[in-house]
């Protein structure tokens, strides 16, 4: 006769569903450093071992039965324990191994008749570093026992080495142990069958469940075979989200009033929607039943997967959706105990979602441990999304079934769920049918029918395109931002800002300019010196919202207010200095040094607007030469435009240094500013000082060489008036615009060029305010002697005509 327990209903049904297959484990890997003692690294898991009855039990079938749970004797508590020596390995040779070995261990987890059931491995990498695998059965442990175990573990060690001994089945100075399994496993099944008629709760239970919808059978997406394989071969591919992205989804999650874990999973159902395009979608949600003070310590399989279901409509908003989710969750959560684990549905989802909590690293005793990888496999979920959370560090991970997607489905459907992400932390406003899914290649290879390679850090299109999808050019700048947080995007004098810093600023004044009342087709002034805060304050009026109006500070106060008047503007962003020489007569005056306390208290996440393609991004005004001065009014699609055709016309470098010397009253700048912020380059505000004085600005691009550089042909030629005039020409690109350029100016520079044998190309790029910055080109060519008639040179040819996409 056997004697034992009965097994749990998470137990029945995991043993139901996959019978005596070793697939189904739980695996921990944790990392030690430090001067470790293996005989007592063994002796302290043995300790846990014989704290816990669920780590000495094994599973005895007696025929034509269930298995009972057979509890082994403290006295015999003992690991199937290896010991290996990598130290004269390669650190990348010891982590390829480690994949092997918990391969080879699960493997070899077949009999759950036989004791042990708990193996580990201990590997020596070197004097300081060391390896625990942990391997036990999915019938015996779930996250948060590996998370419990690995805690004890630690303390038992540190009492090891206190108490000086090696020996097991000590007692542990340590909180007692509460609730054994084969009790809680009593319990379950008490519930299970209590008396509708007399125990109220067990009847709200059942009638909770019975209440529930029918699931609707949910296929997974971009499957490779209808039919699940025989074997069940699990694997995972590991999902990274930015420091950026996890910090707005916190932010979000806190304002609606869900946790991350709820705002995932929305993310994850939208994902699966927007794939399978059915109404309901059904996900089976872990659920921990750790739910009372008793159980909380508890070791051994107390989640379960229960269904959630959820109703999606292209017009439904992201928040409202993660309402809904965390009502029906905490309805599971509250009735699981109730739940028929016997009696699943064929319909019972085969994509799961799972948030887990892994334990922070503990250093003690001169020692560190810290949990690296760990899992559990349990209910046979074809998909499941696994989100970890450890300390303050979010990871997630998609677990598959690898004989039923490929390689490529899974890349696909992680790089979507982690675009969906970004986008939905944005703005959890917006209709889940809206919510960007695509990463910027793919979109543009879908929408736009030509294939694009990244760099690492810009987006470059494979072949030339004939059309571009137009879309407002800061929210060009924010992807660059996602791709070089941490290049130089601006340089002035011995201030710099990365890309991260410029667009956090550039954030921060934008929500304030909202909340001052910036509007789309609405201008701000902008009327600032030479400094970071010039292109600070332009990006953040465009991600506000509204259009810029740039003033030159040369101009006197009546040329000043007549613009601000003729433009309606409301807002005028400036500088204290500023404000002796000038009483702007404006409805709000922003002063950036002096209300730098209010603004450097705005979100640094970027804003959300109702600006598009079609609204002004600028505001410039002609010098007056024909009469008086006009504003000349540019939309973003115009802009966006231009900057896609000078790129391509000019073949501007990415990730390049690029120079502006022109005011920025003018749009001869632009052709600097924007092909530079939005493809990773670095800008260099060139001071005002340097740009009047030859020999200072020649000093500058010895110490801070120039790539590409746009000038007015003067400028330029006053430039070259010092003894080391070559030194202020640029390394790649010369761009001359503005005025008339003459070949006399050309001659010299042209020698200069060929005597250095530099790569360096000479345009001429000429167009109207009216035309968006310039529209004509013409490539001077090295060493060419044909030339015009003309004393000057040529404009060249109009830029390819785009059409514009929406």
């Amino acid at each position: 006769m056997i004697t034992g327990f009965k097994l749990s209903p998470q137990q029945r049904r995991l043993w139901s569903r996959h019978p005596d297959r070793g697939d189904y484990v739980a695996q921990s890997v944790i990392s030690i450093r430090g001067n470790v003692d293996g005989e007592r690294l063994r002796a302290a898991l043995e300790e846990a071992i014989a704290r816990h009855d669920i780590l000495r039990t094994t599973f005895v079938r007696p025929a034509g039965m269930m298995p009972l749970q057979v509890i082994q004797a403290r006295d015999t508590a003992q690991s199937h324990w290896q010991q290996m020596d990598w130290s004269d390995q390669s650190e990348q040779n010891q982590e390829n191994r480690i994949e092997a070995i918990l391969q080879a261990e699960r493997s070899q987890l077949h009999r759950f008749d036989q004791a042990p059931l708990v193996r580990a491995v201990w590997v020596r990498c070197s004097a300081q570093r060391h390896w625990l695998l942990l391997t036990l059965p999915s019938l015996c442990a779930d996250t948060p026992t590996l998370n419990y175990l690995f805690t004890e573990l630690v303390q038992l060690y540190v009492r090891q080495i206190t108490v000086g001994q090696i020996t097991v089945g000590q007692t542990a100075e340590l909180s007692s142990v509460g609730v054994q399994y084969a009790e809680y496993a009593e319990w379950q099944n008490q519930l299970q069958q209590a008396d509708l008629q007399v125990d109220d709760e067990a009847r709200a239970g059942q009638t909770f469940w019975q209440q529930q919808p029918a699931l609707s059978p949910l296929t997974p997406p971009l499957r490779t075979q209808t039919a699940p394989p025989e074997r069940f071969k699990p694997a995972r591919y590991p999902i990274q989200l930015t420091a950026d992205a996890i910090a707005q989804l916190n932010d979000q999650s806190v304002q609606w009033g869900v946790s991350p874990a709820v705002f995932l999973l929305g993310c994850w159902q939208v994902l699966l929607w927007r794939h399978t395009g059915q109404a309901q979608v059904a996900i089976a949600v872990a659920c921990d039943g750790r739910q009372y003070e008793e159980l909380e310590t508890a070791l051994g399989l107390l989640v379960r997967y229960l269904p959630l279901q959820t109703e999606l409509q292209e017009d439904t908003c992201f928040h409202q959706l993660l309402n809904r989710i965390q009502e029906a969750w905490q309805g599971l959560a509250e009735w699981q105990d109730y739940f028929p684990d016997g009696e699943l549905p064929q319909s019972f989802p085969a994509i799961a979602f799972e948030w887990v909590e892994w334990a922070a690293e503990r250093t003690v005793a001169g020692l560190s441990f810290a949990i690296e990888q760990q899992w559990v496999y349990g209910d046979r979920a074809e998909l499941r999304l696994t989100c970890v959370s450890q300390a303050e560090r979010l990871s997630l991970e998609l677990h598959y079934e690898a004989d039923l997607f490929s390689p490529e489905a899974i890349t696909c459907l992680t790089t979507q769920l982690q675009t969906l992400i970004n986008s939905a932390s944005a703005d959890p406003t917006e209709a889940i049918a809206r919510l960007n899914l695509l990463a910027e290649e793919e979109r543009l290879r879908l929408l736009q029918g030509f294939p694009v390679r990244s760099t690492g850090s810009t987006l470059i299109p494979d072949q030339t395109p004939a059309d571009y999808l137009i879309e407002c050019i800061h929210h060009w700048f924010e992807r660059q931002v996602e791709h070089t947080p941490e290049q130089i995007a601006l340089v002035y004098e011995d201030q710099q800002l990365t890309y991260r810093e410029l667009n956090q600023r550039a954030n921060q004044l934008a929500h304030h300019l909202q909340q001052s009342g910036a509007k789309p087709d609405r201008p701000i002034a902008v009327y600032l010196e030479r400094s970071l805060d010039l292109i600070v304050a332009m990006l953040a009026v465009l991600k506000a919202g509204s259009a810029y109006l740039p003033l030159d500070s040369g101009l006197p106060p009546t040329g000043l207010q007549a613009r601000l008047t003729d433009a309606q503007a409301e807002i005028l962003l400036i500088q204290r200095a500023l404000l002796h020489s000038f009483s702007p007569e404006v409805e709000t005056v922003i002063c950036l040094d002096g209300d730098q306390q209010a603004i450097a208290q705005q979100s640094t996440t970027n804003p959300i607007s109702s600006v598009t393609p079609a609204h002004l991004v600028y505001l410039i005004y002609t010098s007056g030469s024909t009469g008086h001065p006009k504003g000349v009014a540019v939309e973003h699609r115009q802009l966006f435009n231009y900057v896609h055709s000078v790129v391509e016309r000019l073949e501007l470098p990415a990730i390049a240094s690029y120079a502006t010397v022109s005011t920025l009253a003018a749009d001869l700048g632009n052709t600097m500013i924007f092909p530079c912020l939005c493809r990773g380059g670095t800008l260099h505000l060139i001071a005002a000082e340097r740009v009047a004085d030859a020999q200072a600005f020649a000093a500058y691009c010895v110490q801070h060489p120039i790539d590409c550089l746009k000038i007015v042909p003067s400028h330029l030629q006053a430039l070259l008036d010092c003894p080391n005039s070559a030194e202020v020409l640029p390394r790649q690109c010369l761009i001359l615009g503005g005025e008339i350029c003459r070949w006399t100016l050309l001659d010299p520079i042209q020698t200069v060029l060929a005597s250095q044998a530099s790569p360096c190309r000479i345009f001429n790029h000429y167009g109207p305010t009216e035309t968006t910055v310039g529209v004509l080109t013409y490539p001077v060519e090295i060493g060419h002697t044909e030339r015009s008639p003309a004393a000057s040179v040529p404009l060249g040819w109009r830029s390819p005509t785009r059409r514009s996409t929406f």
